[in-house]
């Protein structure tokens, strides 16, 4: 069994889109799988589907899953298996997916179904494709079907489509067919007409709190999954301060709920032939389970789910090395730092880099303090870093990278030659992950985990937002703590496996 941070297919190279189901007190995860050696488009398009299940959140097993691959040549979906979502109704199990076709025009999507009765063995149905667009709607873009039942005991299938008479690259709208029993669908008016980004990918909706959610993933600008809200169920649809729910390398997050809480499940990138200096490409390893949270004003928060936080039980301490500027440590252990109008940097040593782990520490940052955080990947003259940056006077968490290298200026005076990685390294997202907090803790208090596997790397804060990526270089330092221009103190600082 495995955990979910950093999860593959035993079968493939890597993870892409999710559709989760919780059923019978399991979490049930399918994900689509890309063929080996194939990285880039179309040949990775050609997504067949596998199935991991968990009891508990924390040990995940791939069971088999029968027939779930592309069709022949000819059939409505020889070239994959795109994004879907799996329903359950009187003991059958009901797999509606993407059916993609490669054309001259691109890839023609239209909705098809598969049918089981042990989510093992699958039969796709005869009619196939059973939903394709018409003249409201593109006639190429057409994916993602996402259900949920509405008010009236109708099934709502959510499709991501695109306004043919819309701006070029914001046409994306969410189509709605409607049925009563899962098999006869009506093509029905647009569920929400945003026009705000070109397709509106893995669209879902849910109910959570006093609050309805309207949750997609955009491509075509930011690369992250977004939500709105409203109070009403069919809106209309309200942005909020902080209206997404990672970083843009945690992709096409979708969720379920067991009934008392929601959790969502998403992947994060693989650069090319994992390459340091390559582009990021689709799918990757499986990040850790997201819990959200509705806060009193429909603002979504991310946290860690407790018990995947728990198994990590194992504590051990940090040791400080090579610190700059001024720290201390006072009789309870906590780690003291100043750094009135300048820096200090300090790092750490602890685990190795093949251990999976958290890390964890409680940072008291006082008031008029710039910014704290946790280094990492630190070079010794702290000239190649990632850092986690906490920023209460901009209510702002930053996951970034030192030297930034988006001012060619900059790159050609200072950094080219000197370090041999950042010589050819195309320019970079600014900052790699930038998230706003929600709410500022009263107390000045803010809890920091770091959940770490390989070249996966996820920062929680304050059980409201989380900062994804990947990390694939490796410096002298794998940890380290910082403070800018104020003072702070770092307790219970440790990390488990």
């Amino acid at each position: 069994m495995n955990r979910l941070l950093g999860l593959t297919p035993k079968n493939g190279n890597r993870s892409g889109d999710t559709m989760p189901m919780y059923h019978d007190g399991k979490w049930h995860i399918f994900i689509s799988d890309p063929p080996n050696g194939k990285w880039l488009f179309p040949g990775s398009a050609a997504v067949s589907t596998f199935h991991i299940v968990s009891n508990d959140l924390i040990h995940w097993e791939q069971v088999e899953c029968n027939d779930l691959y592309p069709g022949k040549k000819g059939s409505y979906d020889q070239d994959g298996l795109w994004t879907g979502c799996v329903i359950e109704k009187n003991g059958t199990f009901h797999y509606f997916y993407t059916g993609g076709v490669r054309t001259s025009k691109g890839y023609e999507q239209k909705i098809c179904h598969a049918s089981s009765t042990d989510m093992i063995n699958w039969k796709k149905n005869p009619n196939n494709p059973i939903l394709g667009p018409d003249n409201r709607y593109d006639q190429i873009d057409f994916r993602d079907p996402q259900i949920h039942i509405d008010d009236e005991g109708n099934y709502v299938m959510l499709i991501a489509t695109r306004n043919p008479l819309g701006p070029a690259y914001k046409s994306g709208i969410i189509a709605a067919a409607y049925s009563k029993d899962l098999i006869n669908w009506k093509l029905g008016d647009a569920f929400a007409s945003q026009h705000l980004t070109h397709c509106p990918e893995c669209p879902e909706y849910f109910k959570l709190g006093d609050y309805y959610y309207l949750v997609y993933s955009r491509y075509s600008e930011f690369m992250q999954t977004f939500y709105r809200v409203s109070k009403n169920p069919n809106g209309p649809w309200e942005s909020r301060k902080c209206d997404t729910l990672d970083g843009r390398r945690f992709y096409a997050g979708k969720s379920c709920s067991d009934g008392k809480r929601r959790i969502a499940f998403a992947w994060i990138p693989y650069r090319l032939d994992h390459l340091v200096n390559e582009r990021w490409v689709w799918g990757g390893d499986l990040g850790s389970p997201h819990e959200y949270v509705s806060l009193d004003d429909g603002t979504l928060t991310v946290k860690l789910p407790d018990e995947v936080s728990k198994s990590y039980s194992n504590s051990h301490k940090f040791e400080i090395k090579n610190s700059f500027n001024k720290w201390s440590f006072d009789s309870n252990n906590v780690i003291n730092a100043e750094a009135i109008s300048t820096y200090s940097s300090c790092f750490l040593k602890g685990p190795m880099r093949d251990d999976d782990l958290l890390f964890e520490t409680n940072i008291k940052i006082n008031e008029g303090t710039a910014a704290a955080g946790i280094l990492l990947e630190s070079s010794n003259d702290l000239f190649k870093s990632y850092y986690l940056s906490i920023e209460p006077l901009k209510s702002r968490v930053m996951l970034n990278r030192w030297p930034l290298t988006s001012d060619p200026q900059w790159n050609d005076l200072v950094i080219r030659g000197r370090h041999k990685f950042f010589d050819n390294i195309f320019e970079e997202d600014y900052p790699l992950v930038d998230r706003l907090l929600p709410e500022l803790p009263k107390d000045n208090l803010f809890n920091v985990k770091i959940t770490r596997k390989g070249t996966n790397v996820e920062c929680w804060i304050c059980n409201q937002v989380v900062a994804s990526y990947r990390i694939y270089e490796e410096s002298e330092n794998m940890f380290g703590l910082f403070v800018q221009e104020g003072s702070a103190s770092f307790h219970n600082l440790e990390w488990r496996t």
